[in-house]
């Protein structure tokens, strides 16, 4: 191993070089957004090159309670915010300290935005530094240094520390939005999917740079709710750029969820605060249309019945139509309604109520969309991943199964259709402890 030292201060994130270990892309989608300078200058400690491991899988905390956070910049290796600058090589880990990004110690697992940019075509993987890579991918960026962004399910190691690895040289950025506890009193309730908000439906395009656009979710989750679970999609936007939802009693933040070129849709999944009206807002710097669809919300435990919590995953590959994994030995046809059965995934028999997944379409025919539903119910007028041709899209999706244990994938084109797990939630019951 070699040591490069840059400057001997503190450090909120370091680079770590790594072993190729072959592993094919997967995943999927966030945010970049405002580049400025950092507020105070780059506290940078070291770039080290070695071997990280092979994957593990460490026993999962189980994460009761979300608190949310209002969205914030921790790295940014474009211009040394946090304390990495410049592009991480390819082969190479971002280690980022989550204690000194001011999260709080209990965290067991931290909400991320996470967006690249390569100028060759790749994938990022995002795990406990401790754990190795697992054979699954968190963000495939673009190429040409187009923005790709992801949300993360970033789990700390027994140093408080996540790693984010990159198969080609790129640039890092990390945004924060709220993290999970073991105890808490905010818990996870999912929805049927609904679409809460389309600005098309009112004609014109939504005004980049002007005044936040406000949705009220007063009418669909309960007094008390502390953060919402959705999809936020960008369709037509008039030029490249990038949009941030917050809870609306904040100023726009210097953080983003979603980044896109102009004329194209993209969708990034998003776990927000509300703000005291139970209301957020999204912002741009371009012109477009925003839709927002709700698939769930983190609100006080009801006094009876279960509560959902979630065991996350380092990730594992569940499906992949490319290479007949998971028995998806074909690309999805046009409207074909793809089953996948995840009976078996919490061995203590515990009810799974849903799951978190990063769904991945790659060499799609045409332009179109892909949803992801529990197969017991019939399909939203949702999205869950927006795609053009020649490209390669993914986002993390929070499945409710209902009663059933088998999700369902329809793609609006024909198109390969890859699915990594990282989370399953399971109801509360006597016979999980």
């Amino acid at each position: 191993m070699h040591r490069r030292r840059l400057r001997p201060t503190p450090r909120l994130a370091h680079l770590w070089c790594v072993l190729a270990s072959g592993v094919a892309a997967s995943a999927v989608l966030v945010a970049v957004g405002p580049h400025s300078p950092p507020a105070v200058a780059a506290d940078v400690s070291s770039i080290d090159c070695g071997e990280l491991g092979a994957a593990s899988t460490p026993a999962a905390p189980q994460l009761a309670s979300f608190t949310a956070d209002a969205p914030r910049r921790i790295v940014d290796t474009r211009d040394g915010t946090g304390g990495a600058t410049g592009p991480v090589d390819a082969d190479c880990a971002l280690r980022i300290d989550v204690d000194a990004a001011n999260v709080p110690a209990e965290a067991v697992a931290v909400a991320f935005s996470i967006t690249t940019l390569g100028q060759q075509a790749g994938f990022q993987q995002v795990f406990p530094c401790d754990g190795g890579r697992p054979a699954t991918s968190n963000v495939n960026n673009r190429a040409n240094r187009v923005p790709t962004p992801n949300l993360v399910l970033g789990l700390p190691d027994a140093d408080r520390e996540v790693c984010v690895s990159t198969s080609v040289t790129a640039d890092l950025i990390v945004d924060v939005s709220g993290w999970w506890t073991e105890e808490g009193p905010s818990r996870f309730r999912a929805v049927d999917p609904v679409r809460v908000d389309d600005s098309r439906d009112a004609g014109g395009l939504v005004p980049g740079g002007g005044a936040p656009r406000a949705i009220d979710l007063s009418g669909l989750v309960p007094v008390g709710t502390t953060a919402i679970v959705g999809n936020l999609t960008i369709a037509q936007p008039a030029a490249a750029g990038f949009a941030t939802i917050f809870p609306c009693d904040d100023d726009p933040p210097l953080a983003s969820n979603v980044n896109m070129l102009a004329g194209e849709a993209r969708a990034v999944s998003v776990i927000v605060g509300l703000d005291s009206a139970r209301r957020v807002c999204t912002s741009s710097d371009v012109d477009h249309h925003v839709i927002l669809d709700l698939a769930g919300y983190y609100a006080p435990a009801p006094q009876w019945g279960p509560a959902a919590e979630l065991r996350p995953e380092a990730g594992a590959r569940l499906a992949d139509s490319r290479d007949g994994t998971g028995g998806w030995t074909a690309p999805l046809a046009a409207g074909e309604r793809r089953r996948l059965d995840l009976a078996g995934l919490v061995p203590d028999g515990s009810q799974i109520t849903g799951v978190i997944a990063n769904v991945t379409v790659t060499q799609p025919a045409d332009r179109g969309f892909a949803t992801v539903t529990g197969c017991a119910a019939a399909d939203p007028d949702t999205s869950s991943v927006n795609f053009a041709p020649g490209s390669v899209s993914s986002n993390l999706v929070t499945v409710d199964l209902g009663v059933s244990t088998e999700i369902c994938v329809v793609s609006s084109v024909r198109a390969h259709v890859i699915v990594d797990l990282f989370g399953v939630l399971r109801a509360e019951s006597d016979d999980v402890f």
